[in-house]
């Protein structure tokens, strides 16, 4: 499962990113959240879904600031493994399975 993403272009002006004393990318990450918490607010969107909404950008910025959150990026990492079907940290097991049981998969047992 891949996670699908749209790029949404917003103008905005230089005076405004100024009164605001922020960048475009502050600014981009504050409507992030700012969206992530109205649409919870609203219940347009599940707890889950509004945190997955600000989190990854959130470890993203984190990570370009050098700023460490292990548990942060932990908790990010179960989550994805825990709402997808084959992920790399399931590998382990799939080949005691296929040693066990001599199967393989996505091919027919032979």
């Amino acid at each position: 499962m891949t996670m699908n993403t749209e790029i949404i272009t917003l103008e905005i002006s230089q005076d405004l990113l100024a009164a605001l004393k922020m960048g475009a990318a502050d600014f981009a990450q504050n409507i992030r959240n700012l969206a992530a918490i109205g649409f919870y607010q609203d219940k347009r969107l599940s707890l889950g879904k509004a945190a997955q909404l600000a989190w990854r950008e959130t470890l993203a910025t984190a990570a370009k600031l050098g700023i460490p959150v292990p548990a942060f990026s932990a908790s990010l990492d179960y989550f994805d493994s825990y709402r997808r079907d084959r992920l790399p940290q399931n590998l382990t097991q799939a080949q005691r399975d296929a040693i066990v049981t001599g199967k393989q998969i996505g091919r027919a047992h032979v």
